[in-house]
Formats: C-alpha cells, structure tokens, sequence
C-alpha cells in the first residue's frame, strides 16, 4: 500500500480553507485493488477540499478513458469518463448509510483518498461498454460481429413463437 501513500490527506492539520489536490491514475494504481474490473486506463483526478470546522466538503473530478471491449461487437476501444462528485466528511464515531458522507474518528488524523477516488472511478464507468461508432470516422466496429447479429436478429423475427400464440385467439 506504500504505492499509494500520495493519496493519503492531513486533514486535522490542513488550515480552513480551500485546498487543491491533482492525481493522475493508471495502471499502476488499479492493480493495487484486487478484482478491479478495469486494468487499463489513464485518469487524471482533480480534487478540490474546502476544509472547514464542522464539515469538509470534497469535490471530485475524473477526466481520462479505459481500454475496454465493446458490448456490442467485441472489438478493442477507448471509452472516455468525465464525471463528478461531491462528498462531505465530517467528525465522528457514527457509521453512515450514504455513501457522499464519511465520518471520520476523532482519533483520525488523515483521510486515505485512494479507495475513495477507486470507489467513485468504478462508479464513473458507463454500464455498457460502447462508443458512438456512428459518428467516428474511422469507428474500431468488428463488422462481422455486427453482420451476424443482424442477420440472427433477422431470423428469429421472421420465426416468432408468439406468432403460433396468436392464431389461438380466433373467438
């Protein structure tokens, strides 16, 4: 976990105040999280922390892309991410049900962002993995994955078993 020590925030010792933090995530950070569903990737994470007496207020920004297999085709491509979050920490003992507040104990000195920005980049991630092929010039479509769909999508509505079923209603 020493790779990961740069993610690690002072928080009790920062000033009030707003304060500016930049990472730029790659391969060598994912594979620091056992299972993670992406291995590829490059990311820059922009963080901006206004620490305050009471709350600090976290907002969070990933900008980058993730090598990936298209859903639709099975061919190699880049999948773009832009996404932002705001999380809240705030003092204490209590355990919190919503995942934007985290409580952290008195005792707690610094806040450990990286399974923070891991957590918030897997949820960042598109739930089907395709780009707009249509409006790329040069799209990394597997064509003759897309023929065969289309031509399978074409037999099995031509032979519907609904078709049968319909036919009984004949009152």
């Amino acid at each position: 976990m020493g790779a990961l020590r740069e993610y690690i925030i002072p928080l009790r010792s920062l000033q009030s105040g707003t304060h500016q933090f930049n990472w730029s995530v790659g391969s060598e950070f994912l594979k620091q999280f056992e299972g993670s569903i992406i291995t590829d990737g490059q990311f820059n994470v922009k963080m901006q922390l206004d620490n305050r007496d009471d709350v600090s207020v976290i907002l969070i920004h990933f900008t980058g892309s993730y090598a990936s297999n298209c859903d639709r085709c099975l061919a190699d491509i880049e999948i773009p991410i832009d996404k932002s979050f705001t999380i809240y920490v705030k003092n204490g003992t209590e355990e919190s049900e919503d995942p934007e507040l985290i409580f952290l104990h008195p005792e707690d000195h610094e806040l450990n962002m990286a399974p923070i920005v891991y957590d918030y980049l897997i949820l960042s991630l598109p739930l089907i993995q395709a780009v707009d092929c249509e409006n790329m010039e040069n799209p990394p479509c597997n064509n003759d994955v897309l023929d065969r769909i289309q031509h399978e999508e074409g037999l099995h509505s031509d032979n519907s078993v609904w078709e049968s079923l319909k036919n009984l209603n004949t009152n």
